[in-house]
């Protein structure tokens, strides 16, 4: 399980960098929900294209090479949705959280570069 790893990790540390920014930087409070919601987001968002080699790695379904193709369509689809939904989020919707498209264009390029280099197949090269 090489790759899962890296993103849990790289999610968690996304969760840290935004509850520093908006604790201390940020001039705007924020209710518990918003923190929680956060952590979801890094979360989820850091592990959901390897969804499909998380099933191997932990259930054993299917073979790799089968789940394999199912991963790489996930991250041709999900990251242009994602960079869609961040300038969507940018320019149309007004938000109290100005800096949040940021980190989502970081994290991206985080989760990019961790799948170009990681074992899992190096989806990007």
């Amino acid at each position: 399980m090489p790759g899962i790893i890296p993103h849990l990790l790289a999610g968690a540390g996304m969760f840290l960098i935004g509850e520093f920014y908006f604790h201390y930087k940020s001039k705007i409070t924020h209710p518990s929900v918003d923190h929680v919601l956060l952590l979801g987001v890094t979360l989820f968002f850091s592990l959901f294209p390897d969804f499909p080699l998380g099933l191997y790695y932990v259930f054993n379904l299917y073979s790799r090479q089968i789940l394999m193709e199912y991963h790489n369509l996930l991250h041709i689809l999900v990251t242009p949705l994602s960079l869609a939904g961040l300038i969507i989020i940018r320019y149309v919707v007004k938000t109290k959280k100005e800096p949040i498209w940021i980190m989502g264009i970081i994290c991206i390029l985080i989760h990019v570069t961790m799948d170009a280099y990681i074992h899992e197949g190096g989806i990007w090269i």
